[in-house]
């Protein structure tokens, strides 16, 4: 029986009433299983969050979508698929604003206590960060930039049907009607240039920001060699000090040799005998070898100061590089800013004055239609001085707006030679990086190589070294070899007594079992 059926000796009222719970259960059911498909397509695709980018040459923003755990390299790949960056991802670069490279191979997660400080990350071409590579700055794409196109000026209605005064006020009607649209244009131009201004000064405070990245990514790099550098160069000094004092001590560790006697007890039998230890070395063999571990510690040393100097070189660069100043423009560029923000006030104010002005006119318009009488004719003419004192105003005000117009275009202008300026900075500023990086990879490829070339050397000293020590060697194995002979004479002598001992017991034991078969025969076996 199914949970959904009704059990058996129920009526129909009562069937129709329970039929009712088998719809409930199952519409919960269903919400359940919905709940539970969501929670688990929730936990397969976890909520995506939007990732800024920002390019360092032109200061712009691009954003994708990505998951939490998304892999740096496969953002690259989106910025280029969503067609937001031009620069292929292979190519792509990313620093963060510490100066920290963002690695390919990890993930977002990993830079978290990054983002929760807000440093951003901007994106760089590899190829500008070649050395052998200068290229100039991507062209900047001006704005329309024009004067602001006002309306033409409408045809005159025809009042031959009117009053003089209704003529007059409908004429003012029209002008002021002229003037809000013209004022409308203005101020249309001029929040879209403000807002313009203000693209262009995030963009110029982000390729600033890049410079300053750049040049602490050098700086990071740079000690890390130094620090390598220092910790190899110090033990290279020991273990060239002890090189350089077997090399110069070599002629005196010969005459040594000549005149250290051979021990008796280090000469072999059926050997010539030997008076001293220099009968047993080369000496011509070992003179050669010296000459050639001298020229190649001298060339090694010789590469290895090179290098240290390059480096200190390098540190001196870098160090101008972080204290050089760049043409910083933000204080003036804040101004420009400023002023273009009163620009966009002062159409404001002069909108509201020019809208109540129509506004006004309107009504007095209106009033005048609907009394239908010239009663008050006198103060309304009255009111057309008003009008003509106001339409004066307006003609002065918009007069203004062209004169800001043409400042709100060379504030622009400003902004936009700005942010070439500072690009121009960018890429000379990488061009110099990327040379001072490819001289420090040149120091650090041969840190490498006098890494690997160290033990070699170590080992090609050691003839040097025996020659050195074969005096105390000598002795110490004169030493050994008596000690030998004496434990030799001991353990002989002690083997000769234990020996001895086995056969007198031997003997003893051989006396008493005669005694024993004499004295009681066999029968006790």
């Amino acid at each position: 029986m199914s949970m959904f059926q009704s059990p058996p000796g129920r009526g129909h009222g009562d069937q129709s009433s329970s039929s009712s719970q088998p719809n409930g259960a199952s519409s919960s059911l269903a919400r359940r299983v919905r709940s539970q498909s969501a929670v688990d397509a929730s936990l397969k695709n976890p909520a995506r969050e939007r990732f800024h980018v920002f390019d360092a040459y032109t200061g712009k923003q691009y954003s994708v979508n990505v998951k939490p755990d998304e892999s740096i390299d496969n953002i690259k790949k989106l910025l280029v698929s969503h067609g937001h960056c031009p620069i292929p991802a292979t190519q792509q670069i990313f620093l963060l604003e510490n100066g920290s490279k963002v690695e390919s191979f990890k993930r977002l997660n990993a830079f978290s206590e990054n983002f929760e400080r807000k440093e951003r990350i901007f994106l760089f071409d590899r190829k500008l960060l070649n050395a052998d590579i200068h290229r100039n700055p991507p062209p900047v794409t001006l704005p329309n930039l024009s004067p602001t196109s006002v309306p033409e000026p409408p045809m005159q209605v025809n009042t031959s049907n009117l009053s003089p005064l209704e003529a007059a006020l409908t004429v003012y009607q029209q002008k002021f009607l002229y003037h809000v649209d013209v004022v409308v244009s203005y101020r249309e131009t001029f929040t879209t240039r403000k807002k313009l201004c203000k693209i262009c000064f995030g963009e110029y405070e982000r390729q600033l920001c890049a410079l300053t990245a750049v040049t602490k990514n050098l700086e990071q790099d740079v000690k890390s060699l130094d620090k390598a550098h220092r910790e190899f160069y110090s033990y290279y000094n020991e273990v060239s000090a002890s090189h350089q004092s077997l090399l110069e001590g070599f002629s005196a560790d010969l005459e040594r040799l000549r005149s250290v006697p051979v021990n008796p007890a280090l000469q072999q039998p059926g050997v010539p005998p030997r008076k001293f230890l220099i009968e047993y070395v080369q000496e011509h063999r070992f003179r050669t070898w010296k000459d050639d571990l001298e020229k190649k510690h001298t060339n090694l040393s010789n590469k290895v100061e090179v290098s240290r100097r390059v480096l200190a070189d390098i540190l001196d660069a870098v160090d101008e590089e972080i204290k050089s100043k760049v043409e910083v423009n933000a204080p003036l560029l804040m101004g420009k800013l400023d002023e273009i923000s009163e620009a966009v006030g002062k159409v404001e104010k002069t909108f509201e004055f020019v809208n109540a002005s129509y506004r006004e006119v309107v009504e007095k318009v209106e009033d005048l239609r609907s009394e239908k009488s010239g009663a008050s004719g006198s103060a309304s003419w009255r009111m057309c001085d008003t009008f003509q004192e106001n339409f004066d105003l307006h003609e002065k005000s918009i007069e203004q707006l062209r004169a800001l117009d043409e400042s709100t275009i060379d504030i622009i202008l400003f902004f936009f030679k700005a942010k070439e300026s500072v690009a121009q900075q960018l890429l000379l500023k990488l061009n110099k990086t990327a040379e001072l990086q490819s001289r420090a990879m040149t120091v650090h490829k041969d840190l490498k190589l006098f890494e690997e070339a160290l033990p070699k050397e170590k080992a090609d000293f050691l003839p040097l070294l025996y020659i050195r020590n074969l005096p105390t060697s000598c002795t110490e194995t004169v030493k050994e070899v008596v000690r030998r002979k004496k434990w030799k004479v001991f353990f002989t002598k002690l083997v000769e007594e234990a020996h001895e001992h086995i056969r007198v017991t031997l003997n003893d034991e051989l006396l008493l079992r005669k005694k024993f078969h004499r004295q009681f025969g066999t029968r006790y076996y």
